[in-house]
């Protein structure tokens, strides 16, 4: 069966595909964020056992609590990644193409009474399955959608990581105030550049980048973003 996919237009105007993560490595992710929850569990009750502590209510709520909320806390502050999404390569972004909301991510978190807890994962299975963007029901609510990076076409389009030279100079040092997330469609639009809808991609950027970053350029529309990237590289490598 072949693997479903998303196009999703981003604030920039440019349209990106995905593929849909499968059930399959939702799963696998799953079970990797199972595992690690519990052998957290583990690790604090032989600790707790070794002080010689006896457990209270109160020590077990501290205990649980980073258990209840490892899914929620992880997803906001690591970019839609868990220990398990990262090993599987799995993303949650926004179904939408607007960047993830702290909302979102609670009312999918929130859903995951419904999608797991009540009758183990097959609610979440069976939604899925179901939905043509392979979204549980916290995903919809949530406005969200999990991605496999490294099938969808953005890994692939990712061009190689350079050779910085010693003597390069910055020509725009403000491109720190973008993101990585900003300079991944950047290099996307600069590594399919050749079609129409491309071109037309180049010039918003071009635009849309000398407004946010406060600079003005003579340079054609390509080299600016070729050299939006790498001052960005250099800057943060």
């Amino acid at each position: 069966m072949s693997s479903k996919s998303i196009r999703i237009e981003t604030a920039q105007n440019v349209f990106l595909e995905y593929t849909l993560a499968s059930i399959g490595d939702r799963a696998l992710a799953y079970i990797i964020d199972i595992l690690v929850t519990y052998v957290y569990i583990l690790s604090v009750v032989l600790l707790v056992s070794q002080l010689n502590i006896a457990f209270s209510n109160t020590l077990w709520v501290i205990v649980l609590i980073p258990f209840l909320f490892y899914h929620l806390v992880a997803e906001i502050f690591f970019e839609g990644q868990t220990i398990g999404k990262k090993q599987m390569n799995l993303r949650v972004i926004s179904a939408s193409g607007k960047q993830r909301s702290v909302g979102g991510f609670i009312l999918r978190w929130l859903f995951r009474v419904v999608d797991f807890s009540l009758f183990s994962p097959v609610v979440a299975l069976i939604a899925v399955s179901a939905s043509t963007k392979s979204q549980r029901l916290g995903d919809m609510v949530g406005g969200m959608v999990v991605v496999n990076l490294k099938a969808s076409e953005r890994a692939q389009l990712r061009p190689e990581i350079p050779t910085f030279e010693d003597a390069y100079v910055i020509t725009f040092p403000n491109v720190t105030a973008l993101t990585d997330e900003e300079i991944d469609i950047i290099e996307r639009v600069v590594k399919s550049y050749g079609s129409t809808e491309t071109k037309e991609a180049v010039y918003k950027l071009n635009q849309k980048l000398k407004t946010i970053l406060d600079v003005q350029s003579d340079l054609p529309p390509l080299t600016f973003l070729k050299v939006i990237i790498k001052d960005y590289q250099h800057l943060t490598s």
